[in-house]
């Protein structure tokens, strides 16, 4: 939603609510949303970017950089959690409910998707701001994870003998899969697997799509207007 206000001009009322997330920002820097879930930071932290880079505020960046450094910090320090876990997860994001409409308690792409996409987030903001240590720093932990999920993606090729996306490293291909959607657009993370994003997009409309949208059985039951326009701006991408 905050995207969209800012890309119809509304950067005022986008900036009052971004500044409002660090008053939500737990002391360990989780900025917190729903409970057990590890999305926000990433989602926090992109926006920001976005909003800058629709701006240009180098002196709102400034004072709002503290809660970035926080943010970022708590994502790196969050995935390291699993560093220790099987090749399928090692890396990932540790399990969460996520977004609800995937279903129960699992180790999601999505949380990892949106995790990427916040610590590269912040270390363009490091950049303009000519912070040439975090920088530095937060793009080494961006290709590390970059590379822990390149890996696993390629163990799920293996087990289903086709490059796919599935909601987690151990599910098969189902609807609870359109969070992978996420990495085409708005995330721009294709790069990471081509192959994968490509294929699943297509495989994806071809199983579950319909002339009347995308029908989702899990938990918000029905036709999905906002996730099947989703998948229209991945075509569009």
């Amino acid at each position: 939603m905050l995207y969209a206000l800012d890309r119809l001009g509304f950067h005022q009322r986008t900036r009052e609510v971004i500044n409002s997330f660090p008053e939500r920002m737990k002391p360990d820097g989780f900025f917190a949303g729903p409970e057990g879930e590890w999305d926000s930071n990433g989602q926090v932290l992109w926006i920001i970017y976005q909003h800058f880079k629709f701006t240009q505020s180098h002196t709102w960046l400034h004072n709002i950089f503290p809660a970035v450094q926080a943010g970022v910090e708590w994502i790196i320090k969050k995935r390291h959690t699993h560093q220790k876990n099987s090749p399928l997860h090692k890396g990932l994001l540790p399990p969460s409910l996520s977004a609800e409409h995937f279903g129960t308690v699992d180790q999601y792409y999505w949380d990892s998707f949106w995790g990427l996409a916040g610590i590269r987030s912040a270390a363009r903001l490091a950049e303009h701001l000519h912070k040439t240590d975090e920088a530095a720093q937060w793009n080494t932990e961006a290709k590390k994870f970059e590379a822990d999920i390149r890996h696993s993606l390629d163990l799920v090729h293996a087990r289903l003998g086709a490059p796919l996306i599935p909601a987690t490293p151990t599910r098969g291909f189902d609807e609870s899969a359109v969070g992978f959607v996420s990495g085409i657009y708005p995330l721009a993370l294709s790069e990471l697997y081509p192959e994968a994003f490509n294929v699943s997009l297509d495989e994806f409309v071809r199983r579950f799509v319909t002339p009347k949208g995308f029908y989702h059985p899990i938990i918000h039951s029905g036709y999905n207007a906002y996730l099947t326009l989703q998948l229209a701006h991945a075509y569009l991408w």
